[in-house]
Order: structure tokens, then C-alpha cells, then sequence
């Protein structure tokens, strides 16, 4: 049994780029343990007792406060949560470990924690590559939820072979093909994700995608292959175990095109071809097309690419928001970005997330933020992260640099 305390709320860490930046997982730890996982690796039983699980009550007790009042001061974390609450923005459910998992089966946890955010019938979007959301009972509450509620369901491969090495204790393709059906058929609105996508293992997609079509889903979403420069020794050995199942040299792959300026994604290029490759397809069959893989914020048909609906999102404060200015008026300056972000994020301190291996100068976020902006060449400054769309022009007159829009390449 796990213990459970807190409402389970967090920052997630990618809040420099990401609308949704609050998300939580009911379980801290997944039992899937697929091998290209880039969230914590499964931990043994005995150890599983002593982690935390977020407590129905309590968070029950935490959105009722804080609908009701706005925070009065915006300089801690927590804070941030409750503004964000107050103003009924999404939460992801699911980031490090799968809601749906086998863990839910014997707990339920999950279940719980859906029936409070139906209460106060708050905005969710909740990834799994579970199918026990088909229940009956976890169905009515997508149901009752449609307009506020968004599942989304991974898929890896049809071979069955493959699926069982990749994602060891993951279900079947035909489980998981059924349960999108039946989701669909109960009107939930779902956008699956296919990915990541691993050159040479799961080249099967363009066949997942017609079943898709089939199955009545209307929203797909990329995601491409990643891998981080920071690996534990479990993960090498899982990569490796990658690079054996690939028809290709999956090691050669990625000193080709994985890209250490971008913390181990593709290559722009390659990233670009791919999406490029996948829109067309998911064109061909009447999806709309979603990737996070997409720098320049051109080729998915929403700025978010959850597929989570625009009321729901936060606009207008991160480092992603400076090339939707830059691209309606030419140029940014920071001003136009940071102002909305040291509103909402600037006082909380790095050591409070991620970050803290920072830079003793960097304090708190609005100095990440000043930095990031101010280092184009960091692999999180402005010109690395869009793909050198948006490249520096000058330095305005507090010392920030004002980038401008490269039309050509746009």
C-alpha cells in the first residue's frame, strides 16, 4: 500500500516551453517499464510502500479553496498552483508514470483522484497506454467530463513480438485498439500518440493509423525518438537492447542525427522530415495532426501539441510564446514575454525545481528565463530550441537581446 498525502499538484519541468505546466501522477512509479522510458525507472516492491500517492481528500479539499479565491501574491510554487487552479487551466495526468497501469487494478487509485476532478468538473488531460479507462466506470466520468476531459492513448507497434520486447508489461495492440473504440463510440474525446516513433522498429504506422481512422479517432499525435545525453546504466543497457531489435544501426543513428545542442532530439532536419512524413499521412485519413516535435510551431495544427483545447491552456508566457510574437510582428523582445512569466513564475526559486544544478546565479526562474534569452547558443536559448528560426538581431536598451523572425527558413 502506498502511502497517501498531498493534493499531488506540481511545476512540471518543462515549464520554460510547455501551455500545461502543472500536471501529477497518482502512482510514483509505473509498471510498464518499457525501454525507451525517459521517466523513473521502476523501483522494486519493498520499495514501493514507502513512496507517496496523492490523497483524494486533500486535493479535494485544495480545488474547492482555490477555485473559489485567487492566490493574493504570486511567488512560490505552490502560489503558481493556485492561480492556476483559480483560473480552471488543465492538468496532465500521467507524465512520469501511467495512470492506467496494473498498479490501478489492485489500488484504484486513480479512480479516485478522477471522481474529485469530476466533482468540480476541472479540465484534465490524461495520457496512458493502459485500457482500463474502458470500464464502465471510468467511462461515464470521460463522459459526463467530454468538454473539459481529453484521453490520451499511446501506440507503439502492431507486431505483437516487438511490442512484448519494447514495452515488456505492456498490453496488447488489439487490447488497446478496442479500448480507443470503445472510447470513441462513448464519445470521449481522445487523441492517440503514436511513438516515440524508433527508425527501424515500428515502421508500421501508416497500417496503425488507417485502423485509427477506422476506429473513428479524429486527433494523432507524434512522437519522435529521443535520447538524452544523461543516461543511468539501466538505460544504456535498455538502448542497447533497442539497437538489437532495430533493422538498423540504431547507434549510428543517433550519432547522425540526434543532436546534443538539443539535448538529445533529432536534428532539426530530421525532425522536420519526419513530421513533414506523418502530417500527410494523418492528412490522408482525416486526423488532425499534433507533434512536440515541430521547433518551428508550423506543422501541427494547434500551438499546443496535446490537442487540449485553447481555453485550457496557458498563452503569452513562456519561451515558446516569444516565436508566436516573432512571427506575427517580425521580432521579439523580451519584454513582451517575460513580463507575463516573472508575473506568474519568476519569484519561485530554481532550487525549488529541476534546475537547481543551475548556476548559483541564477536564484529563480526569471534569472533562467533572462538567461535562456540571453544565450543563444545554450541548448536551451532561443535559436537551438525553434531550429534558428528566430535568430539575434541586437540588444535593446536593458542589455536583453531582441530576436528576429528568419522568413526564408520559416
Amino acid at each position: 500500500m502506498f502511502k497517501r498525502t498531498g493534493h499531488g499538484l506540481n511545476l512540471t519541468s518543462i515549464f520554460l516551453i510547455c501551455p500545461i505546466p502543472v500536471s501529477m501522477d497518482v502512482y510514483p512509479v509505473c509498471t510498464f517499464n518499457c525501454l525507451y522510458c525517459f521517466g523513473k525507472a521502476s523501483v522494486s516492491k519493498k520499495n514501493r510502500t514507502q513512496l507517496n500517492t496523492p490523497k483524494p481528500e486533500t486535493l479535494d479539499n485544495f480545488l474547492t479553496k482555490h477555485l473559489a479565491e485567487a492566490p493574493k501574491e504570486l511567488n512560490q510554487e505552490e502560489k503558481f498552483v493556485k492561480w492556476y487552479i483559480h483560473n480552471r487551466k488543465a492538468v496532465q495526468i500521467g507524465v512520469v508514470s501511467d495512470p492506467f497501469d496494473f498498479l490501478e487494478y489492485k489500488y484504484g487509485y486513480t479512480y479516485d483522484i478522477l471522481q474529485v476532478f469530476s466533482k468540480h468538473h476541472y479540465p484534465i488531460r490524461l495520457s496512458t497506454k493502459g485500457v482500463l479507462y474502458a470500464k464502465n466506470k471510468y467511462l461515464k466520468l470521460f463522459r459526463e467530463n467530454r468538454d473539459v476531459w481529453k484521453l490520451g492513448v499511446s501506440l507503439f507497434t502492431k507486431d505483437e513480438e516487438t511490442l512484448t520486447n519494447v514495452e515488456k508489461n505492456g498490453f496488447s495492440y488489439n487490447k488497446r485498439l478496442k479500448a480507443i473504440r470503445k472510447a470513441v463510440n462513448n464519445s470521449i474525446d481522445v487523441v492517440v500518440r503514436f511513438g516515440p516513433y524508433i527508425p527501424g522498429i515500428n515502421e508500421d504506422y501508416e497500417e496503425i493509423m488507417a485502423d485509427l481512422h477506422d476506429a473513428g479517432v479524429k486527433d494523432f499525435q507524434l512522437r519522435n525518438f529521443e535520447k538524452s545525453p544523461f543516461l543511468t546504466n539501466a538505460e544504456k543497457k535498455n538502448y542497447e537492447k533497442l539497437n538489437q531489435i532495430s533493422k538498423i544501426d540504431l547507434n549510428k543513428f543517433c550519432k547522425n542525427h540526434m543532436s546534443k545542442e538539443r539535448h538529445g532530439e533529432l536534428s532539426y532536419t530530421k525532425s522536420v522530415e519526419y513530421t513533414k512524413k506523418f502530417r500527410k499521412i494523418a492528412e490522408k485519413y482525416g486526423m488532425n495532426f499534433y507533434t512536440q516535435n515541430d521547433p518551428a510551431r508550423v506543422h501541427g495544427l494547434s500551438e499546443n501539441c496535446c490537442a487540449v483545447k485553447e481555453d485550457f491552456i496557458l498563452k503569452d508566457y513562456n519561451l515558446c510564446s516569444a516565436l508566436f510574437v516573432a512571427k506575427e510582428k517580425g521580432e521579439v523582445h523580451y519584454e513582451d514575454v517575460a513580463k507575463n512569466f516573472n508575473h506568474l513564475l519568476g519569484d519561485i526559486p530554481t532550487a525549488n525545481t529541476c534546475f537547481f544544478t543551475e548556476s548559483k546565479k541564477l536564484v529563480h526562474l526569471k534569472d533562467l528565463f533572462q538567461n535562456a534569452w540571453n544565450n543563444p547558443k545554450s541548448r536551451r536559448g532561443l535559436c537551438k530550441r525553434f531550429g534558428y528560426h528566430l535568430l539575434p538581431d541586437r540588444v535593446d536598451e536593458n542589455g536583453n537581446i531582441v530576436y528576429k523572425i528568419d522568413e526564408k527558413r520559416l
